[in-house]
């Protein structure tokens, strides 16, 4: 595989975990949500990374707001007039997890990773790319990113690169 390829899968994953942002509902109304999880929200569907609809992505800002808390985001630099990119946000690997742990409850992580991909691949280069890395190998590429851990982000790239192979991508 080639680099661009391993970028535009990079890229797909990062979509596919906004993607994956959450696909449930929150039993409070609009106007309980915290102003940081609405700013969260619609950053995450304008902002330069390719999201979810408004839903999920107003249940990710949620859920992140939630378990991380509005203090801890402020000293993260998260702040309703400052959203950066999510995987520039220095979050600790514990909070790492608690994001991902929700994304993961709110949707279906490998599916949105699929269909993210198939924009750039085909649908059935997707299907293949899905199926032959895992839940597990594109749950970790996104803890990966968000932690900047180069040895597990070189060892998803083999995987994708060996998945590329497989599916006859490079």
């Amino acid at each position: 595989m080639t680099i661009p390829v391993r970028v535009r899968l990079s890229i797909a994953v990062g979509a596919a975990l906004l993607a994956a942002a959450c696909g449930g509902s929150d039993d409070s109304g609009p106007a309980e949500r915290s102003e940081l999880a609405v700013a969260l929200g619609v950053a995450f569907v304008e902002g330069d990374t390719p999201s979810a609809d408004q839903v999920e992505a107003d249940c990710a800002a949620d859920h992140i707001v939630d378990v991380i808390g509005e203090e801890r985001l402020a000293e993260l630099g998260v702040t309703p007039e400052q959203i950066p990119s999510i995987q520039d946000v220095a979050f600790t690997d514990a909070e790492i997890g608690m994001v991902l742990g929700g994304f993961n409850l709110c949707s279906d992580l490998l599916a949105n990773f699929e269909a993210s991909l198939a924009e750039d691949i085909g649908d059935d280069a997707a299907a293949c790319m899905a199926e032959t890395l895992g839940f597990d190998v594109v749950n970790e590429r996104v803890r990966a990113t968000f932690a900047d851990d180069a040895e597990a982000l070189g060892r998803t790239n083999d995987s994708f690169d060996i998945a590329a192979s497989f599916c006859g991508l490079s």
